[in-house]
């Protein structure tokens, strides 16, 4: 009987033992699923990624600042060609070329035609620098244009 006690007791001890290291196998296993669980969540982390695009922002900052300028140049360059453009247009670029603009003086209605005024009539230029003061001592036609109505002079 003690034969069989101590073989049925190694028996156990064994089987103790199986158990043991087939937990501290399983733990192991947790174990290391744990840290590549953790390392995944890690990489997951909003912090890692807001430290690495905090990093970004000043390079992104200065294409941003750059661009913004090549933008305002092209810009500025657009409206001074446009202002340009519209000086030329302008009445009063036209009276620094040497026009001058005439207007009836009852109405200050634009003279553009020699039959809008007769010999008489006070009529007002108006010059670069100023106005000056007139009164109709003669009309005459240009029979080139006279038949057109409306036509600039």
């Amino acid at each position: 009987i003690r034969l069989r006690i101590l073989k049925e007791a190694q028996r156990v001890d064994e089987a103790v033992a199986g158990m043991r290291e087939a937990t501290q196998a399983k733990l192991r296993g947790a174990m290391g699923d744990a840290r590549v669980w953790t390392q995944a969540l890690m990489s997951h982390n909003p912090v890692f990624h807001v430290r690495r695009d905090l990093g970004i922002v000043p390079q992104l900052q200065s294409r941003l600042t750059a661009a913004m300028g090549h933008v305002l140049t092209q810009k500025m360059q657009l409206t001074r060609g446009t202002l340009w453009r519209l000086n030329g247009l302008s009445p009063l670029a036209i009276l620094e070329r040497g026009y001058a603009i005439l207007e009836a003086v009852p109405g200050h209605q634009i003279i553009r035609d020699v039959g809008q005024v007769a010999v008489g009539d006070t009529v007002v230029a108006r010059l670069t620098n100023g106005q000056v003061r007139c009164t109709v001592n003669d009309v005459t036609s240009n029979p080139s244009v006279s038949n057109r109505t409306g036509a600039s002079l």
